[in-house]
């Protein structure tokens, strides 16, 4: 799988140099994303970005799946629920601190499902009324998973990762189907996404929840590739950065050790997250140069699509709300930027 069609560093470099939202469209007119400004005016370039994020995704993953029938469909089709979820965690968000929830556009969302997405901006609407709502779908057996603890904890940070969590298993049951090497590198690539989620939990939960020992299995997914459940139950119980990274002591973190050995967790919680990002970005690259050919190249190639239109969505959007100051923040937390990158 040739990755000629990702953005290269250097046009990178010229997106992060742009200050404005015309400038920005006007240097992607030299990319693969020139029909994304074609015929549109600077004022709705937000929104067709984020609508086009996902229609370029959804279309990616169908693409490689009629190119490669024998990637499972569930596994083709899950994928397309990371967008949904996102939606109804924004609206739980929405629906929790009573403020208005931008309703998703059609080609925004997966398709898969009939969801009243109105119910998140009535503001007489409980959690059963939601559970119901979603009734037809996974996310509502998600949703009740996380009902006792949301009821005693009254955050919505536990139904959000329960979604997830539930996402990742049924993830997971699709991918444990597969054969042989198959099965071993479509296992590692997501097994390496499930490390993400969960250092991000770590740090979150480090930082702003005080969260019970019987909670920790509400924010850790199962299947991690590098980290075992124990580790990360400890590495929480942790106090310093340092002991936090000798606790997992796996090789994705083991370039944060010089940086971060001396800090606190606070003054570092972002760096962590850019170098796990950057490492699990290599670790990617090298599924995509795997041999022998194995099912998780293409949906390596879609992992790294998608990173890319997420960074490009993040970037427009910190210029469009006027926080140019934010573009090297951005661009420090994309791997995909960095010259060198092989």
């Amino acid at each position: 799988m040739k990755l000629t069609n990702l953005l290269t560093p250097e046009q990178w470099e010229a997106l992060y140099s742009c200050r404005d939202l015309e400038s920005l469209m006007s240097k992607l007119r030299s990319t693969r994303y020139a029909e994304w400004v074609t015929d549109v005016s600077v004022e709705h370039f937000g929104e067709v970005v984020d609508t086009r994020v996902v229609e370029y995704s959804v279309t990616e993953i169908k693409r490689i799946a009629q190119l490669l029938p024998r990637i499972p469909s569930d596994i083709v089709w899950l994928m397309t629920d990371e967008y949904d979820i996102e939606h109804i965690k924004r609206g739980l968000r929405a629906w929790k601190h009573k403020v208005m929830f931008t309703l998703p556009t059609p080609h925004s969302v997966s398709g898969r499902y009939d969801i009243d997405w109105d119910i998140f901006n009535t503001t007489t609407s409980t959690l059963n009324d939601i559970i119901a709502m979603l009734a037809q779908t996974p996310f509502a057996g998600a949703l009740k998973t996380a009902d006792e603890v949301y009821r005693k904890t009254a955050a919505v940070f536990y139904l959000e990762t329960a979604l997830e969590r539930d996402y990742f298993k049924r993830l997971w049951d699709a991918v444990s189907l597969l054969k042989g090497s198959d099965y071993k590198s479509v296992a590692r690539l997501f097994g390496l996404q499930i490390d993400f989620f969960n250092i991000k939990n770590l740090i979150r939960c480090k930082l702003y929840f005080d969260v019970p020992a019987d909670y920790l299995p509400y924010i850790f997914y199962p299947h991690s590739a590098s980290f075992s459940m124990q580790n990360l139950e400890k590495a929480y119980e942790t106090t310093k950065t340092g002991d936090l990274l000798n606790t997992l002591g796996s090789s994705p973190l083991a370039g944060m050790f010089k940086i971060l050995r001396d800090t606190d967790l606070q003054g570092s919680a972002e760096l962590m997250e850019h170098v796990l990002y950057a490492n699990i970005y290599r670790e990617v690259r090298l599924v995509l140069r795997g041999y022998p050919f194995t099912l998780a190249v293409p949906l390596a190639y879609c992992m790294l699509n998608r990173w890319e239109m997420a960074h490009l969505q993040a970037l427009t959007w910190s210029i469009a709300l006027g926080l140019p100051d934010k573009t090297s923040e951005i661009a420090g937390a994309n791997p995909l930027a960095q010259k060198g990158k092989k």
